[in-house]
């Protein structure tokens, strides 16, 4: 009975991946973002700060907002 209830809707697989795909997508994202916060708060915590490591935070900064 689930066989043929599967087989009768090929869109819900297509749609499953799709989903899959997105979350894969979206988690991936979530660690690079994640991965970034400890350096982007170090440069800002660091001591001796010169301005070009203020530059270099607010860069990384930047690019956690476009993930």
């Amino acid at each position: 009975m689930l066989r043929s209830a599967r087989g009768s809707s090929p869109d819900l697989g297509d749609s499953q991946q799709q989903a899959v795909v997105v979350l894969v997508t979206v988690a991936a994202a979530a660690v690079a973002q994640a991965a970034a916060i400890p350096r982007w708060i170090s440069y800002w915590t660091s001591r001796g700060d010169d301005g070009r490591r203020l530059r270099q935070a607010k860069l990384i900064g930047r690019r956690m907002v476009l993930l």
